[in-house]
C-alpha cells in the first residue's frame, strides 16, 4: 500500500526546494557562483569537445593597427580590397559580409580595385542602412557583385 505524504512533510519539502532554489540562484549572481558556473562548462566542453569543423563564412573586421598600416580611415576601400584579395586567393570562403556602407564615390582608382576584388568573391554579403529616414545603399557598381544586401543596423 501507497504510504500517502503529511501536510507537514509536503510542507518540509516545498520550504527545503524554495531554500535550495533561492541558494542556487543567489550563489549564481556571486563571484564564486559564477567561477563555478565556468568551470562547469569548461570541464562540460573538455569532456564533450565539438566536432572540428570548416569555416565557411568570413566577416571582415578592420582593427586600428590596420588603419595605422594603410594611413587611415580613408583607405578603408583599399584595406577591404586587399582582404577580399587575399581571402580569394587563399583562403575561398564560401561567403563574405562587408559591414561598411559603400554609398559614397570615391577615387575611381580604389573605387575600381574594389570592384574588381568583389568580382572574386562568391555568395558577397553588403550592408544597407536607414539614414534621416532614407535607405542608404551601396553604389550600383558594388551592390550588382553583392549576392545579398542586408540592414545592419537596428532603427533607434
Amino acid at each position: 500500500m501507497k504510504r500517502r505524504w503529511s501536510a507537514k512533510q509536503i510542507g518540509l519539502y516545498a520550504a527545503l526546494l524554495i531554500v535550495c532554489v533561492c541558494g542556487a540562484l543567489f550563489a549564481d549572481f556571486t563571484i564564486l557562483g559564477t567561477r563555478i558556473d565556468n568551470y562547469a562548462y569548461d570541464v562540460i566542453y573538455r569532456l564533450f569537445p565539438p566536432e572540428d569543423w570548416e569555416t565557411q563564412t568570413v566577416v571582415l573586421a578592420i582593427d586600428d593597427q590596420t588603419f595605422q598600416q594603410y594611413k587611415g580611415v580613408g583607405q578603408t576601400r583599399a584595406i577591404l580590397a586587399d582582404a577580399l584579395n587575399a581571402l580569394a586567393d587563399g583562403y575561398q570562403p564560401s561567403s563574405v559580409a562587408i559591414d561598411v556602407i559603400l554609398a559614397d564615390e570615391s577615387d575611381e582608382a580604389t573605387d575600381a580595385k574594389l570592384e574588381a576584388a568583389m568580382r572574386r568573391t562568391p555568395n558577397l554579403a553588403l550592408s544597407v542602412e536607414v539614414l534621416d529616414g532614407k535607405w542608404e545603399s551601396p553604389l550600383e557598381r558594388f551592390r550588382k557583385h553583392a549576392r545579398r544586401v542586408g540592414h545592419v543596423h537596428p532603427e533607434e
